[in-house]
């Protein structure tokens, strides 16, 4: 008997004892993302020190180490934890902190892979202390980007200020193709010094999605498609087309953790399902009646194979 689940992976046969138990599946927020398709780089950020940070996944851009420089920054600040309520992630689990210095960024080595992709994702989680009420002082979380006041912001996001239009200001998400004015620009208030999970995603080259929190917030049709535009970096922490010695440099006031990129679109399922489970430790129950039937499947593919 014990022959016939050695295929079954240990995610699936836990999820099975939870479907037919009547049990709750557990999970953490690390093991569940990475279980997801098209995941090309993870940078959990939970190196306490040190300049380096480590992608745990090899995809399209390879293992895509990040750099810290500049005096802005510091390593091994506490990160989402369940003393804040979010049960998937471990009681030590560490973060990174930018100070608004403008010298200081967060670059991966690899950026050019992305150019033309018409499916992307890009999770970032995020702590800030206030919203900017200038446009001289927005804050840039970061993602692709390239230099030239147009489209330079590729698949990006940041804090946008408090206006006339819109008084409360609060992040914000962009998808955009170079010399064109149409763009997401979602200015979706969230509440300060607490954790965020800030997702935006980029379907068939046309759709633009934003969450926050696990939920639809923005949804845009740029009404054709496109691929991305080349980016100059992937680049967390500092818009780089205002560096060192122009102005506004847009530099990033709190932290930083948990950064994810993916060649496909995340679905509004899986984006809530990432959260719930962030949040929750769980694994929602439709995902474990789905892996229920998955395995209900495996065992009669092996059941009709028996002599």
């Amino acid at each position: 008997m014990r022959e016939k689940f050695r295929g079954l992976c240990p995610a699936l046969l836990a999820a099975l004892a939870v479907a037919v138990g009547g049990g709750v599946a557990h999970a953490d927020y690390a093991s569940v993302l990475n279980g997801m398709g098209g995941l090309v780089s993870y940078w959990d950020l939970n190196e306490a020190s040190g300049t380096t940070a480590a992608d745990q996944v090899e995809g399209v851009d390879g293992y895509n180490t990040g750099t810290f420089s500049g005096t802005g920054y510091s390593r091994g600040v506490a990160g989402p934890r369940p003393t804040d309520g979010f049960l998937g992630f471990a009681v030590d689990n560490l973060a990174a902190n930018f100070t608004g210095n403008a010298n200081t960024k967060l670059q991966m080595v690899e950026h050019a892979v992305y150019a033309g992709m018409k499916d992307a994702s890009l999770i970032t989680w995020v702590q800030f202390p206030v919203i900017p009420t200038s446009s001289s002082t927005r804050r840039t979380v970061g993602g692709l980007q390239r230099t030239g006041s147009a489209g330079r912001y590729i698949l990006c996001s940041g804090i946008y200020d408090k206006t006339t239009a819109d008084a409360n200001g609060g992040l914000q998400g962009f998808v955009r193709r170079e010399n064109d004015t149409a763009t997401t620009n979602v200015k979706q208030m969230a509440d300060i010094n607490q954790w965020h999970m800030w997702a935006l995603t980029f379907e068939d080259g046309q759709i633009a999605k934003s969450y926050l929190d696990g939920q639809l917030v923005e949804t845009f049709d740029f009404g054709d498609s496109f691929g991305l535009e080349t980016p100059t970096g992937l680049v967390f922490g500092l818009d780089v087309n205002n560096p060192p010695g122009s102005a506004p440099y847009r530099p990033w006031l709190g932290q930083l953790d948990e950064i994810a990129m993916f060649t496909r679109a995340l679905t509004e399922g899986e984006v809530g399902t990432l959260w719930t489970v962030a949040t929750t430790g769980v694994i929602p129950e439709p995902t474990s009646f789905m892996l229920l039937g998955i395995g209900l499947v495996f065992l009669a593919g092996i059941r009709r194979r028996q002599p």
